[in-house]
């Protein structure tokens, strides 16, 4: 299988006792839904899809260089991370731009401060100021990421994001 590896945050869990299970959830932009859905294929709850998960050192929404063509991961030294949370460098964990636009579109403050109703329109409007076709696009040039850092940061200064 080519193209057998995503990246993907890990945002939360579940603990199912009654099933004796321990659900993660883990989030993927929109924007890849169908290639996710393609490698992995329709979830089913009897049989389930065997996948492993490892934690990733990622930069700017690209996969490690390990990650082959072909599925299988190449040999790699590896990488030390620090605990969650930890260090703000470039060794840090954090999602790319394209995610955090997205996440941006899922507050209902911003929704608000772009005067729209629904995130659907919200990634509009996003696409609309950056220039771009998708949310993606962000990740792909620093003119884009110019653009959404100024979106972003005229929202935080706006004090919607304090507002109920």
């Amino acid at each position: 299988m080519t193209n057998a590896v995503f990246s993907a945050d890990f945002v939360t869990f579940k603990h199912l006792p009654s099933r004796r299970v321990f659900q993660i959830v883990c989030e993927v932009p929109i924007e890849q839904a169908n290639d996710v859905l393609k490698m992995l294929g329709m979830p089913n709850a009897e049989t389930g899809t065997p996948v492993a998960i490892a934690r990733l050192e990622i930069g700017r929404g690209s996969l490690p260089s390990s990650a082959s063509d072909d599925g299988s991961a190449a040999t790699a030294a590896p990488v030390v991370l620090p605990p969650s949370g930890e260090g703000k460098g470039p060794n840090s964990l954090r999602p790319s731009l394209a995610q955090e636009a997205y996440r941006y579109t899922l507050k209902p403050s911003f929704i608000r401060w772009l005067n729209v109703s629904t995130s659907q329109e919200a990634k509009t409007e996003i696409k609309k100021v950056c220039g771009i076709a998708s949310l993606s696009d962000i990740d792909k040039d620093e003119y884009f990421q110019e653009r959404w850092a100024t979106m972003k940061k005229q929202f935080q200064n706006s004090g919607f994001d304090r507002a109920a």
